[in-house]
């Protein structure tokens, strides 16, 4: 099928076609189009702190859902990592990666959960968080991937990636060294990441862009520039990928957020509101969900959620930080 392109210069047929002048407030897809996601489909993610707004939303849908148990990984780097520790052969991560840092707590560099008053406590939070995402990602259907940024901390001995910045002592011994990394290098961390889970699961890739901008940059460039560079090699990466394979898709997560009339943000500018969240989770069950789960357009501002207040929120944050403690220590299933 094609369109008719009509110019001042001929007719043209063309395999598609939508002009800048044509675009609705926010873009557009055919709904389901791609059916993924049903009220049984078992859900595994990863990545940036967007990728747990996602996974709260869908949890509270009722959709079987888990996110990563080490916690966020915002870099391509570390969710390699993460991947070749669950399903490689060489383990990327050596013996003694536990270090205590400058607040005395022990802590493991690449997997940003693993904080305990000893050693030996994180040893064994590591061993059920393991256990559990193996479990997670060999069983799910779908695997959610949210990439965050592009600047990296990156060990000098063997180019091991920190999840943030390194514990400090380790920062001030000059183990660590800072970086920018490319998009060929994100491509290639992708496709890597791809051949992992080839590895362990037959489930279907999902990839997004989080639509939250960098914290702070370590370079000496004002930060909204940092942020435009570094979201735009990522969807430059991704968007090579998701050509490259017909076994990953893309959800348009960062262009809802930067290419819209509405304001996302909370006050601080850059964490996402709780209404922008469920506008575009519900734009996302639009575009990936199935018959049974496929929800109908709602504007921004009117998709229905739970109380919202900032008890609320307060009360639900320590919950789920308790909850994410206990399962870590093996206290719950």
């Amino acid at each position: 099928m094609t369109e008719l392109l009509k110019t001042r210069r001929g007719d043209y047929e063309v395999p598609a076609l939508m002009r800048w002048r044509d675009r609705d407030a926010q873009p557009t897809f055919e709904p389901g189009a791609v059916p993924l996601i049903g009220k049984t489909t078992k859900i595994a993610a990863i990545g940036s702190c967007f990728a747990e707004r996602v996974v709260e939303v869908l949890e509270s849908r009722g959709l079987p859902t888990t996110f990563h148990p080490t916690g966020l990984q915002y870099n391509t780097f570390s969710i390699v990592q993460e991947f070749d520790h669950l399903f490689a052969d060489a383990d990327p991560y050596g013996p003694d990666e536990v270090v205590q840092g400058a607040d005395g707590r022990w802590e493991h560099p690449f997997r940003k959960e693993l904080r305990a008053d000893s050693a030996e406590e994180v040893a064994a939070m590591e061993a059920v968080a393991d256990a559990r995402a193996k479990q997670a990602y060999t069983e799910a259907d779908v695997v959610v991937i949210t990439l965050g940024l592009t600047e990296i901390w990156e060990r000098i001995s063997d180019g091991r990636v920190a999840v943030e910045l390194p514990p400090q002592p380790l920062h001030a011994a000059g183990d660590y060294r800072f970086r920018n990394s490319t998009v060929a290098e994100n491509i290639a961390n992708l496709e890597r990441i791809r051949a992992r889970l080839r590895d362990a699961t037959d489930a279907e890739i999902l990839v997004t862009v989080s639509p939250v901008p960098l914290h702070a940059t370590f370079r000496p460039l004002d930060v909204v520039v940092a942020n435009c560079e570094s979201k735009s090699r990522l969807r430059a990466a991704v968007a090579d990928f998701v050509e490259a394979y017909p076994d990953v898709h893309y959800f348009h997560s960062y262009e809802l957020v930067v290419a819209t009339e509405h304001d996302f943000f909370l006050e601080d500018g850059r964490h996402v509101s709780p209404h922008g969240v469920a506008f575009i989770m519900n734009e996302f069950l639009r575009m990936y969900g199935k018959d049974d789960l496929r929800p109908d357009y709602v504007p921004f501002g009117k998709v229905a959620m739970p109380d919202q207040t900032v008890g609320r929120r307060v009360r639900d944050l320590k919950s789920r930080v308790a909850k994410k403690v206990r399962r870590l220590k093996g206290l719950e299933g």
